[in-house]
């Protein structure tokens, strides 16, 4: 399967902020720039990480997983999205299945990276995901903007319900996403190093998997 690159942003958004008003200014930034909103959505999305048990895939920077829950405002093209992600954050390759139906981490494996021999794949990691997308264009670039509340699923969780912006617990953080979709990349990038100088919100190098291990290893 071709891999495409994936021209990506990241950002830390603070726990102690209201992520309302982290969002707010987000919004009035990229609208003074010139660039027009032509969509939103909120997704609260789940997330299953598959690794090997020595953690290979964490040790090269790789990320195997599983997303459900995608609303039908997202218009997703079935009920599970699987990706393969390797390659630094400035050199990110992805490659992305639909399916209607719940694979075993081999048959994913199997399906986006081939040529990996990996033989004993199981689940790692498990996170809830509330994600806010913006979908901004001008001319002919268009980016997404998503503000991402990420929380730890505990491996005996308690029923209740969860929480995605409330608490400062350790479990738990938020990053804004900034991906150019289509376009111009020297305009997307014009846009990202505005917001960065304007908001002062610290660059984040790392992908999400790498960031949810340290949670479980007490790291983040």
């Amino acid at each position: 399967m071709t891999a495409k690159r994936e021209i990506e942003s990241k950002f830390e958004l603070p726990i102690g902020k209201d992520i309302l008003l982290c969002t707010t200014e987000i919004l009035e930034q990229i609208a003074q720039k010139g660039w027009n909103l032509t969509a939103t959505n909120l997704e609260p999305l789940h997330f299953v990480y598959y690794d090997t048990p020595q953690l290979d895939l964490y040790q090269q920077g790789a990320t195997l997983r599983r997303i459900s829950g995608y609303p039908t405002t997202s218009k997703p093209k079935a009920a599970y999205r699987y990706d393969y992600k390797t390659g630094s954050l400035e050199n990110r390759m992805e490659s992305t299945l639909w399916s209607r139906w719940e694979w075993n981490p081999e048959k994913i494996i199997k399906k986006l990276a081939p040529e990996l021999e990996y033989t004993k794949l199981e689940e790692v990691a498990k996170t809830d995901t509330f994600s806010f997308k913006l979908y901004y264009k001008k001319w002919f670039t268009q980016v997404e903007v998503s503000v991402d509340a990420v929380s730890l699923v505990p491996e005996h969780p308690e029923k209740k319900k969860i929480n995605y912006f409330g608490g400062d617990g350790p479990q738990k953080f938020r990053e804004l996403e900034i991906e150019l979709l289509r376009g111009s990349e020297k305009r997307y990038e014009k846009l990202v190093h505005q917001l960065q100088e304007k908001l002062q919100f610290t660059p984040i190098n790392e992908q999400k998997y790498g960031r949810v291990i340290g949670m479980k290893k007490g790291n983040v």
